[in-house]
This record gives C-alpha cells, structure tokens and sequence, in this order.
C-alpha cells in the first residue's frame, strides 16, 4: 500500500497540510502507516495488513480514519507505530493492536496473530493505569507508567 501521507497521494515534493483541522497533538508513522492524536481522538492511514490501524479489519486507508473501537468519549494522550504494530494510551491505560507474530503486544493469547483494534495490555489480570507515555519497536515495546520505565 504504502501511502502513510494521509492526502491521498503517494508523495509530495513540498510539505502539504493534512485535512483542515488544526488540532493535531501528536503523530507517529513508520512508513507504511500513521497514528495521530486530534484533541484527544484517534486518527490512523496508510497500510493496515495486520489491523494497526485499528478500524477491526485489515483494509487500507490514504486518508485519517477516526478510530472509535473503545466507544464513548474520546482521550487518547500518546501513540506509537512501528512495522505494523500500534500502541497508545488511552485514559492512562496502555492499548496495542497490529502485529503481534513475536508477542511483542504483550498479548500472549494471540501470540502468532493480529488484534484489530486497540486492546488494554494486562499483568496478572490487572490493566496497566497510570501510563503517560509509549514507545513501540520492530523487537520490544516501552511504556512509562508512575515515572518508571517497563519493557
């Protein structure tokens, strides 16, 4: 697929303002898809071949698609996107969603799978609150929960 601009098109030669909005907050891309933050919604484009766009299937999307899989008001604070995996927090809780071939999601269930929308990472059954910040790889994923650092 590999449009990750959001415009519609496969590049340009001058930067090119997505969409009118002017509330964007925060964006990753790794390429080959994008996950961006506008206000506090969750926007996502580009490839989606394991669902880390997020929408609950695995079809493509050259413009932001708002991501409504947890329902309700909105409040997404941070995102990351890498090699078809997706994470971010949502209300203080870690989410991830995408690729999970490696278990690098921390979702052993569906270890060898994919998760097509944003699904809350637990320990021990408990949901991981008090999450500030999320940073996902090709290998590992990092997150910061109550100032500390978790692999």
């Amino acid at each position: 697929f590999g449009n990750s601009l959001g415009t519609g098109a496969n590049q340009h030669t001058t930067p090119v303002q997505i969409g009118t909005s002017t509330g964007w907050r925060k964006v990753s891309s790794d390429g080959k898809h994008t996950l961006a933050i506008n206000g506090s919604s969750l926007y996502a484009w580009g490839d989606n071949q394991y669902g880390q766009l997020g929408t609950g299937n695995t079809t493509p999307s050259n413009t932001p698609v708002f991501i409504n899989a947890l329902g309700g008001s909105a409040a997404w604070s941070d995102v990351s996107a890498k090699n078809g995996k997706s994470a971010g927090i949502f209300n203080s809780f870690l989410y991830t969603w995408g690729n999970n071939a490696d278990n690098t999601l921390a979702h052993p269930l569906t270890a060898g799978g994919t998760l097509t929308t944003p699904t809350a990472v637990s320990i021990g059954g408990d949901f991981l609150d008090d999450c500030d910040s999320v940073s996902i790889s090709d290998q590992h994923g990092l997150f910061v929960r109550t100032g500390n650092i978790y692999a």
